[in-house]
């Protein structure tokens, strides 16, 4: 698990499962003290040789050395958030936009580490699709294993609608008939867990098996995957608890802070 431990002056470890070999990551404190303090470390993923993701604005990685490196190309954006490493080596983000309407977020891609990234056009503006579109656009990108296919939120008219999309060719392909928040597209397999009101919902990629996970009203910030799907771990109000997503078990586990598996 990687994450950020409140009760270390590393902020930012690594540490098993089981809660031994912790490892302090001290580079992207070393480079961005003053961002565990509002969240910034928030948004955390890993790429497939170890090294942890996360976002200060910019989005950053810390190898196990503590070395740190910006993923993204040159800073044109002024806000980078969400990172998600997919499988085909592309980081995709949110980012703001100049375009209408005013102020919105929008999907973006950097097809490599390091490229200068471009906007995934999720929508139409010209068509219908305009209508599910409000103030703070798109966000939360999650990638399907095989990377052909993402997950995001769409900031709609009094909700936040999952909808589904090609990182590649943007474009809508189809609603998830539900609202929610923070998605995550499951390492293996079609499922997505996503928040709603601070419950857990898993649902297929194609709208189907949709059910809840865990208690109601007990989950703050979503969920991250074990690398074979059978769990989440997910952020309560004061610790994490590890859910089984077949049997529905769950194991507390007495920390309180934000990991990604």
């Amino acid at each position: 698990l990687g994450g950020y431990d409140p009760d270390d002056t590393a902020g930012l470890v690594v540490v098993n499962l089981d809660g031994s070999g912790k490892q302090r990551r001290t580079g992207g404190l070393a480079t961005y003290g003053g961002a565990v303090e509002n969240g910034g470390y928030e948004a955390l993923t890993w790429m497939s040789d170890g090294e942890v993701v996360y976002t200060t604005g910019r989005i950053m990685g810390v190898n196990a050395q503590g070395v740190t490196r910006a993923l993204i190309g040159p800073d044109t954006l002024g806000f980078e958030q969400d990172p998600e490493i997919g499988s085909d080596g592309s980081v995709e983000f949110a980012g703001p936009t100049g375009s209408e309407p005013p102020h919105a977020q929008r999907i973006w891609r950097a097809d490599t580490i390091g490229a200068v990234p471009h906007e995934i056009p999720v929508f139409d503006y010209s068509a219908a699709d305009i209508q599910y579109e409000i103030s703070f656009g798109a966000d939360e990108p999650s990638l399907s294993p095989d990377a052909q296919s993402m997950v995001y939120v769409a900031d709609t008219i009094g909700s936040e609608r999952l909808l589904i999309a090609s990182p590649t060719a943007g474009g809508l392909t189809h609603f998830l008939e539900v609202n929610g928040s923070a998605p995550r597209w499951a390492p293996v397999g079609n499922q997505i867990v996503f928040n709603a009101d601070t419950t857990l919902y898993v649902i297929n990629a194609d709208g189907s098996n949709h059910h809840r996970l865990g208690p109601v009203h007990h989950y703050y910030l979503g969920a991250s995957w074990s690398p074979d799907a059978t769990w989440v771990i997910a952020r309560t109000s004061n610790h994490l608890e590890l859910i089984n997503v077949a049997t529905n078990a769950t194991i507390p586990m007495p920390i309180w802070t934000i990991w990604d598996w």
